[in-house]
């Protein structure tokens, strides 16, 4: 049970017994930080931080010997953004940060002096940004859905040349890919004045438009707000509150897609070459991946070019990951080819996978977002087996075997049926070259009687009939 609880400004050493603050004049319209200690019946002791918002409706403090700034700053659809740097110039300098509400306040300022504020945040470059972003500014651009905003389109000019054209896309592809981690001449964000107005909406740089708010001189106590604009991000999917988390996705996932690879058995020291498939892309508008090989398997030697030039992509061999950032005009193709050279025996499947660190796995088919997985296609080779013996013993009570041999690696699929054409089991497995045996306990059959082994391939395609004793 609480007994005891005092007040005081944050930054202010607290005292026991004050259990109030007085405020000034100084202090009226702008946030006022304050502590609050509480102490309990046993001595225990805590405190939180919060504020007081002070606003002066009846103007007691008009002609009081100083002013100050304050306001929120917000997103385009007036979502608080905390965290921006909000700097103070002019006659004396100093630097406030927004509070989870989006709020600042820039207090005891002297009157008719001169003022000025400027946010700013230039970190978090890729929050928000995807290759979506890609596909929307690509639509504007075309004339085919172009932006209803004049901060989406302030938000697409990536290179702050003040057009929009295919070197936003390639300098926001950079950034997608992780070639580039910054924006090379654009901050984060840029931050408007909220009072001001467009006169062109559709030409946003036809008057320049304010970044900042100065007061030449300062009579009072002063509001200056400021819209957000997240560079890249003209879907609005930007992190506004806490940090930034990577990879964040660009919406609600409607369905999955697929990129298709092939799946084969590689030995040491082989060149392997993997296709990357597209397939089912009616509709299909873009999508972005990482493809991460295992560098204890692999190593790197080249891209062939498909569908898709080396600017949609970018390397990482260091690291064993492959990144994809693809917009435009798709058919069921191939996208690219990566060769590798195995440094042991293994199956492509079991080496090369998803990565989500960087960027999440994602594909948009008419404006909808699906998440992207990799589906495996298994590449069989026609297989001409050298010979395949009956089973032995047969009949069998505990436990029979069969012997095959095939000239080359290979996919052999074999299944086993019962006399009413049930299937008992089956498999689809890669054998290397050479003789082999395939060992069937008595646990593998249901019960005595008749069955059957059938052993395929696209060529090849052998019965033989078991019979099973108790």
């Amino acid at each position: 049970q609480i007994t005891h609880y005092s007040i005081n400004r944050v930054g202010v050493p607290f005292n026991k017994d004050s259990t109030s603050i007085t405020l000034m004049c100084s202090d009226t319209v702008g946030l006022v930080f304050v502590e609050i200690h509480a102490w309990d019946n046993k001595g225990n002791h805590s405190f939180c931080t919060t504020y007081i918002n002070v606003e002066d409706n009846i103007n007691i403090c008009k002609g009081s010997g100083s002013a100050s700034i304050s306001g929120v700053i917000t997103n385009e659809n007036q979502a608080r953004l905390e965290g921006v740097s909000v700097r103070l110039s002019g006659t004396s300098t100093s630097t406030v940060n927004t509070a989870i509400d989006g709020r600042y306040s820039i207090p005891s300022l002297t009157l008719n002096r001169n003022y000025t504020v400027k946010p700013s945040l230039n970190r978090g470059f890729l929050n928000g940004i995807t290759t979506f972003d890609l596909v929307l500014i690509s639509k504007h651009i075309l004339n085919v859905e172009p932006f209803n905003s004049p901060y989406k389109i302030i938000a697409a000019d990536v290179n702050n040349s003040k057009t929009l054209s295919t070197i936003d896309l390639i300098q926001l592809r950079k950034l997608i890919l992780g070639i580039d981690l910054a924006f090379q001449f654009n901050e984060s964000w840029r931050f408007v004045s909220s009072s001001f107005v467009f006169p062109d909406p559709n030409n946003p740089w036809k008057t320049p438009f304010p970044e900042e708010v100065s007061y030449n001189p300062i009579d009072g106590h002063k509001r200056a707000d400021f819209i957000g604009i997240k560079i890249g991000d003209v879907n609005g999917s930007a992190q506004i509150n806490g940090p930034v988390t990577p990879g964040i996705r660009s919406g609600e996932e409607t369905g999955t897609w697929n990129l298709f690879l092939e799946n084969e058995f590689f030995e040491a020291g082989q060149l392997v070459e993997i296709p990357i498939l597209l397939k089912n892309t009616k509709g299909l508008e873009g999508f972005q991946f990482t493809l991460q090989f295992d560098d204890k398997v692999f190593d790197w030697v080249e891209m062939k070019q498909g569908l898709a030039s080396k600017e949609f992509f970018g390397f990482f061999p260091q690291d064993g990951l492959l990144t994809a950032s693809w917009n435009g005009s798709t058919t069921d193709t191939a996208l690219t080819t990566i060769v590798l050279k195995a440094k042991k025996d293994g199956f492509i499947k079991d080496a090369l996978s998803l990565n989500s660190r960087f960027m999440s796995p994602e594909a948009y088919i008419n404006n909808d977002l699906l998440r992207l997985e990799l589906g495996w296609i298994e590449k069989s080779k026609s297989i001409d087996f050298t010979e395949v013996k009956q089973n032995f013993p047969n009949p069998f009570t505990e436990t029979t075997h069969v012997w095959f041999q095939i000239p080359s690696q290979s996919l052999v699929n074999w299944s086993i049926t019962d006399v009413t054409g049930r299937l008992i089991k089956q498999s689809n497995q890669w054998f290397s070259a050479g003789e082999h045996v395939l060992d069937f306990e008595k646990n593998t059959f249901h019960s005595p009687g008749i069955y059957y082994f059938t052993i395929e391939s696209a060529e090849y395609k052998r019965t033989l009939k078991m019979v099973k004793f108790e």
